[in-house]
């Protein structure tokens, strides 16, 4: 009775073929949708004139955020996502003399996914969607946030972006920012698609309406060096 009953367990231990073929494969990942999101900031000392090391020394990891944006309904709770208001330029820091009462360091924001930094350099950024604008601090924030939610939720297609940035462009007591959606890609149909679903997350205050415009790095950067060479020549031959 004892012998029987061994026996009958040692064949049930061993696997059919079926069951090997089924062991053999990889189990699915509920979490196969997860899209890993690294947010930088960068502290600029300051504002203009930076050099690539400058700019490079003062970019950050702050925290990292998993998204789901296949999935229907997914929401991220944003509430700690940093503010730019509270380190950008804004009129209400003025003193009594019209003087901006903060120093010349702030910060900037980028939310990038993991594995491309917010640099023209890394080969995933081919071009921007950008837009230059005054905004009251609360919609700057609120912007920023949209973005943020539309990116990671799925609202805009992030298998074309890289990532979005929140930037300071201020000059003198003139307040100004940008805001930012970097793409891996320059073709036609994919930026208007994404400019489309950009300006949809974003619930414009009718006074202060915008466009995001596009802008190619490759091109960007070779005016930017032929200006340069052009500059460079004028001065020599002075």
């Amino acid at each position: 009775m004892t012998a029987a009953v061994s026996s009958s367990v040692v064949s049930s231990s061993v696997p059919t073929p079926s069951e090997e073929k089924k062991e053999a494969l990889p189990a699915p990942s509920p979490a196969d949708d997860t899209v890993e999101w690294v947010l930088w900031k960068h502290i600029c000392n300051k504002r203009f004139n930076q050099t690539e090391d400058e700019w490079k020394g003062g970019l950050k990891e702050v925290s990292h955020f998993f998204a789901h944006p296949t999935e229907e309904a997914f929401h991220m709770d944003l509430h700690h996502l940093p503010l730019p208001s509270k380190s950008f330029f804004l009129k209400t820091t003025r003193n009594s003399l019209g003087d901006h009462r903060a120093l010349a360091k702030h910060t900037e924001y980028s939310l990038f996914q993991k594995g491309v930094r917010p640099e023209w350099e890394d080969p995933q950024c081919v071009g921007e969607l950008f837009a230059n604008h005054f905004l009251p601090p609360e919609l700057l924030d609120r912007y920023w946030q949209e973005l943020a939610h539309g990116v990671m939720e799925g609202l805009i297609d992030h298998r074309h972006v890289c990532g979005i940035r929140v930037v300071d462009k201020s000059k003198g007591k003139h307040p100004i920012y940008k805001l930012e959606v970097w793409l891996n890609t320059n073709n036609p149909e994919i930026i208007g698609k994404v400019r489309k679903q950009a300006m949809a997350c974003i619930q414009q205050d009718e006074h202060y309406r915008f466009n995001f415009h596009f802008r190619d790095f490759a091109t960007a950067a070779a005016a930017a060096a032929s200006h340069s060479h052009e500059s460079s020549s004028a001065t020599s031959s002075n």
